[in-house]
């Protein structure tokens, strides 16, 4: 069987079809790969909108559909945990520690547990904060704070961190997300 070259009468005509074949093989491939991803993202939506505890921490801002549903089904409802601090360590969002002489250090966050969820809620992290600037709530207000504190990426994975709290509280506790809420041991002091 002769080859595209043969059939064209010289080498470069049959690589450049090849490559335009080659080039359509995978522009079919990615738009069929898009079609199936959104249909799916489709139905995690509704899936995350009929759950109530995914309705409760669609609540957050920076966290949709998907990040409910994934922390749903990672974690379930969180009562594994002790702690808020927990959880979020066990989405690696907490500093690793190295401690000597009763002194201790802080380093990079330790990225263990279930990288999906942590990327989804740095992800939402990301959105929280580029919007914070237009919000007048108590973590917006901390958010802009801590940015020009401690820079951009550094608040990013705070605010991670805060979700993940948030979250587990929310969990544990089914209570819905207050935007400004006060822990009672601070509106005592207020008083």
């Amino acid at each position: 069987m002769a080859n595209l070259g043969e059939i064209s009468g010289s080498k470069q005509w049959g690589l450049a079809l090849g490559g335009a074949a080659l080039v359509c093989t995978a522009l079919y491939f990615t738009y069929f790969k898009t079609q199936r991803t959104a249909n799916e993202t489709a139905q995690t939506a509704l899936t995350a909108k009929m759950d109530e505890n995914a309705r409760r921490i669609m609540e957050l801002p920076g966290v949709g559909a998907l990040t409910a549903s994934a922390v749903i089904d990672a974690v379930g409802d969180g009562r594994e945990f002790k702690n808020s601090r927990q959880f979020a360590a066990c989405l690696g969002l907490t500093p690793s520690q190295s401690s000597s002489g009763g002194k201790v250090q802080l380093g990079r966050i330790t990225k263990r547990g279930d990288g999906y969820v942590r990327m989804l809620l740095i992800m939402g992290a990301h959105s929280a904060l580029l919007t914070a600037s237009r919000r007048t709530d108590r973590i917006s207000r901390w958010l802009i704070e801590l940015q020009a504190k401690v820079g951009w990426r550094k608040a990013l994975v705070a605010l991670a961190n805060k979700h993940a709290r948030i979250i587990w509280n929310m969990l544990t506790k089914k209570e819905a997300f207050v935007v400004d809420h006060l822990p009672a041991r601070f509106a005592e002091n207020s008083v």
